[in-house]
């Protein structure tokens, strides 16, 4: 799952225990208290700002790299506000660290070093995720959506679930 699929699928890793047997993430941090002064935040730039400008600023604050950048505000731009609004109203506290602990799926976490809020939010999940063995962790450098899905197919090839295979690359320590 990416980013909000990564949530659902944490999700129903604790509603439908079983169904889901290996899980991958990139994006998707399983924790978030973002502070209560963000909402109102948004909801005032979206009004202040013009359409175009704030999507940049979305755009600026979500990556360093020009080419996510890019890709950022096309999708920004494309994206229904009002929905983001109810989307982010919703997701501005959560915490699935427990489902994740709980299942007996293994899970492998995609984490590209230039994703710069998701690396920020991310702390307190590696933190609480050390105590799970099946936890793996997959650093990528400038990781562009082409390389996330080259990465995937390298780590999962269509074989048995990582818990009867070989580790990926690298675990929290």
């Amino acid at each position: 799952g990416n980013s909000l699929g990564g949530l659902l699928a944490l999700s129903i890793l604790a509603s439908n225990p079983g169904r889901i047997l290996d899980l991958v993430v990139f994006g998707t941090s399983f924790t978030l208290d973002a502070p209560p002064f963000l909402l109102p935040v948004m909801k005032l730039a979206y009004k202040l700002l013009k359409s175009d400008h704030h999507d940049q600023m979305v755009a600026k604050l979500t990556s360093p790299s020009p080419k996510a950048r890019a890709i950022i505000y096309r999708m920004a731009q494309q994206a229904n506000k009002e929905c983001v609004l109810l989307i982010a109203q919703n997701l501005q506290q959560y915490d699935l660290v427990d489902n994740a602990l709980a299942s007996k799926s293994a899970i492998l976490m995609l984490r590209a070093q230039n994703d710069i809020l998701i690396n920020r939010a991310l702390r307190i999940t590696l933190l609480e995720m050390k105590e799970k063995p099946e936890f793996f962790l997959k650093e990528i450098a400038n990781a562009p959506s082409d390389m996330v899905r080259r990465v995937l197919t390298e780590i999962i090839p269509t074989q048995p679930s990582a818990t009867e295979t070989e580790a990926p690359e690298r675990r929290v320590a």
